[in-house]
């Protein structure tokens, strides 16, 4: 098992609570029983992740703040939070778009919103 160092680990727990990271597990596990995905060590290697040592300091130093803003946010439950756009949810996954250079807007986000929440809760 891969142990992360401090700062890369802050920037990995952001984007495993993004919905860039949810979406993929979606795309690439099998559905099983009672509402349980699947995946393969196969699966898992198609997941994109940024890679810590591959983002300039800006980057890292926006992930620090980024960290520092949320971590001690206790959160709904993520089909609630997809139901609800909650600003948090909707400030989180815009801001990770930005410093990651993704191109992405409120109204995609809130389009995949719909779109998630409506695959997660028919699981």
């Amino acid at each position: 098992m891969y142990k992360a160092p401090k700062n890369e680990s802050k920037m990995l727990a952001i984007y495993f609570n993004s919905v860039f990271y949810i979406l993929q597990l979606l795309m690439f596990s099998k559905r099983s029983t009672h509402g349980y995905i699947e995946m393969t060590r196969l699966d898992f290697g198609r997941v994109l992740i940024p890679k810590y040592q591959m983002l300039n300091k800006k980057q890292r130093q926006e992930f620090e703040s980024l960290f520092a803003k949320i971590h001690a946010k206790e959160l709904d439950c993520l089909v609630e939070q997809l139901k609800d756009k909650t600003e948090f949810r909707l400030n989180l996954d815009l801001e990770l778009s930005r410093i990651l250079g993704l191109e992405i807007t409120k109204s995609d986000l809130l389009e995949l919103y719909d779109r998630l929440e409506k695959e997660i809760s028919e699981m």
